[in-house]
């Protein structure tokens, strides 16, 4: 039987922390800026500050490290299987 690569059991606890981060950014800028805001147009531009300023940057650069990650998981589990 084999084992899971790396890659792939990185790639689900990465995508695991990004799910958990999302969900305290959410639950944190609703409560800073309010339901109506948060739902309701932009017309005027509202930064998140203090704690859920910086989880919305975390989550945000997480999000665009996550991309880079799939795509060094998806060489190298193609390479993996080319090479049976």
């Amino acid at each position: 039987m084999e084992t899971m690569p790396v890659e792939l059991r990185v790639l689900g606890y990465a995508a695991l922390l990004q799910f958990v981060q999302f969900m305290l950014m959410a639950v944190l800028v609703n409560i800073q800026l309010g339901p109506a805001y948060t739902a309701g147009p932009r017309d005027r531009q509202r930064q998140a500050e203090g704690v859920a300023g910086r989880l919305l940057r975390a989550f945000n650069n997480h999000f665009e490290a996550l991309a880079l990650l799939l795509s060094r998981c998806w060489w190298s589990c193609w390479v993996k299987l080319r090479h049976r």
